[in-house]
């Protein structure tokens, strides 16, 4: 088993850091209260506490008694456990782990191919390179990609050249960008960074397949 990773709530932000650290190889487990005070319930593994299980761009999570959350994870879900109103798993995973189905080597993985980038898959973005404020937007909002090393807004320059794209400020899905909304009639175009760091290999080459190569007068 990988490294094991415990995150306390399961809140928008924790589920995006969940998903991040899930995809880099990283075994997750979730606490949640009993009844979570999550708003955006629909972008958060917290509904699996309500629902018994909560999915978030492909990945899955599930609400597991504390005995069974080794059984969990070698289901290949995430475990989110409140230790007050829990539910089972399946007798049948159970039976699967006392037969000892997890002990028997598995085949490798067939080689995958990256299906297209879909439009309503979500991109992870940021208002400047170093911004702490991460957004997600469906990868359609996204207009006039280009490499660029001047942010919106504040007009911050970058020590490299980024990604950059443009959003409509009430195109967030979840998540925030630094940006007043106060000035014009709303809604308004921003000026976003797209990082290699913040997104899954196949979104992040989508884009870097749209702006080509980065200019060789802006590589490091």
């Amino acid at each position: 088993m990988s490294q094991v990773v415990l995150i306390k709530g399961a809140g928008d932000i924790a589920t995006g850091i969940a998903c991040r650290l899930f995809r880099c190889g990283f075994t997750i487990i979730m606490t949640e209260l009993t009844h979570p005070t999550v708003i955006r319930r629909t972008v958060a593994f917290a509904e699996a506490i309500y629902a018994g299980r909560a999915e978030v761009e492909g990945i899955t999570a599930v609400k597991t008694d504390f005995a069974d959350i080794k059984v969990t994870l070698l289901a290949g879900l995430i475990p989110g456990n409140n230790l007050l109103n829990i539910n089972k798993l399946t007798n049948e995973l159970k039976y699967r782990y006392e037969r000892g189905d997890h002990m028997k080597s598995k085949p490798k993985p067939k080689a995958k191919i990256n299906k297209p980038v879909d439009a309503m898959e979500l991109v992870s973005v940021r208002r400047q390179w170093n911004s702490w404020e991460i957004a997600q937007v469906y990868v359609s909002e996204v207009s006039n990609p280009l490499w660029d090393l001047v942010s919106g807004g504040v007009k911050e320059s970058s020590p490299e050249a980024f990604i950059f794209g443009y959003i409509w400020c009430d195109a967030i899905v979840s998540g925030s960008v630094a940006h007043s909304c106060l000035h014009g009639t709303a809604p308004h175009s921003i000026k976003i960074c797209i990082l290699k760091k913040d997104n899954p290999p196949r979104i992040y080459n989508h884009f870097l397949a749209l702006v080509g190569p980065k200019p060789p007068y802006w590589q490091r």
